[in-house]
């Protein structure tokens, strides 16, 4: 996930992972945090855990930077508030049991599914297909597929809330083939 970091409070994070071991954890703000969204509004309790995989330090200290996602974590509760950012106490949330045959056999589904999108993509497609063939872990490639297409926020957040691979396929499979047909569509308004 590349992010673009310029609140003062987030340069200091970002500053502080960068010191440490590079890792961070990505909230998603409760529905209605704007009134208090320069304190500390209400977050999902479910959350991403990511490692700064690239940053780039801007002259005016704003950050570019690229997150890579390794695991998904639960918020259990937030330290008193030392810092200008957010500090939490987490615990990891792992994948619940799934049949591996049934798990291959859904992400393969789900990445010709991908595949057909690529033309629709161009270089990005065809960057995103190449990842992916190295990837040995059908729910890494489902997982890393899924961050780079789906947008919506409300299905990253089912997605990453999700504890079953089988579940998480199914969803962005569904979600993907939606797209697919949509970009279809539009491609046959166009010619």
């Amino acid at each position: 996930m590349p992010l673009h970091i310029f609140e003062p409070r987030y340069r200091a994070m970002i500053a502080a992972c960068l010191a440490g071991d590079r890792m961070l954890g990505i909230a998603r703000l409760r529905p209605g945090y704007e009134p208090t969204y320069e304190g500390r509004p209400p977050v999902v309790p479910i959350c991403g855990i990511g490692r700064i995989v690239a940053c780039e330090e801007l002259a005016d200290g704003r950050y570019n930077i690229l997150v890579q996602g390794v695991a998904r974590a639960h918020i259990d509760r937030e330290r008193p508030p030392n810092q200008p950012y957010r500090v939490a106490c987490l615990s990891p949330v792992g994948d619940a049991s799934y049949d591996a045959a049934a798990m291959q056999t859904q992400c393969d589904q789900f990445l010709a599914i991908c595949r057909r999108m690529t033309p629709h993509l161009g270089a990005s497609g065809e960057a995103l297909c190449g990842i992916v063939a190295g990837c040995t872990d059908p729910r890494e490639c489902l997982d890393m597929v899924a961050s780079a297409l789906i947008r919506d926020p409300d299905v990253r957040q089912h997605l990453l809330e999700t504890i079953c691979p089988l579940a998480r396929a199914a969803i962005a499979s569904g979600y993907v083939a939606q797209l697919l047909a949509q970009l279809q569509h539009d491609a046959d308004d166009v010619n």
